[in-house]
């Protein structure tokens, strides 16, 4: 750090000026972080967490807006509105597929005892059930934390991840058993 310092004497104005500015962004970033992190831990007392979370979220598009605004930017097309809403479901389901994946693959390696020829049908199917009573489990958690519901749509989401990773590693094996 003192290093970099010393080495804003060399350096053009432009630079000390874009230097500073990343300073400044950094620090501000760090500051929103930390503040944000105050703000949820108090308003989580005041507030049920589902109502703190959209006050957030509706302080922040405010902030974005704003921001916007200021620098004139146009808003975003039909299409892109969509592609977007689209990525952001894809992306939130696609992580619990990928949780429930990793978890079926551990059963199943489990269940093989980790061995190629032992990947059987049989075996991805205990896998992928197994997954599947451990997300129903979880869903059913759910209806007891408040602001959370048991959904079967989720649950879906997690069969389908558990079922495409053992898929994957069921054909893996099987060209292996057919190769040797």
């Amino acid at each position: 750090m003192i290093e970099a310092l010393r080495n804003c004497a060399f350096m053009s104005a432009a630079a000390v000026r874009a230097n500073r500015a990343t300073i400044a962004a950094f620090a501000g970033l760090v500051g929103l972080i930390g503040t944000n992190l105050v703000a949820i831990r108090i308003g989580n007392r005041e507030l049920a967490p589902f109502w703190h979370a959209g006050f957030r979220f509706l302080v922040a598009a405010m902030l974005f807006w704003l921001i916007a605004v200021l620098r004139r930017a146009g808003l975003p097309s039909r299409r892109a509105v969509a592609s977007a809403a689209i990525y952001g479901l894809m992306s939130f389901a696609a992580f619990f597929g990928f949780l429930y994946a990793g978890l079926a693959l551990l059963i199943l390696r489990a269940l093989a005892v980790a061995s190629w020829r032992n990947v059987t049908i049989g075996a991805g199917v205990a896998a992928v059930l197994l997954s599947a009573a451990y997300g129903a489990t979880d869903e059913f958690h759910q209806r007891f934390v408040p602001g959370r519901t048991a959904d079967l749509l989720d649950l879906a989401a997690d069969m389908a991840g558990a079922a495409a990773a053992v898929a994957v590693v069921w054909l893996i094996a099987w060209w292996r058993r057919r190769a040797s």
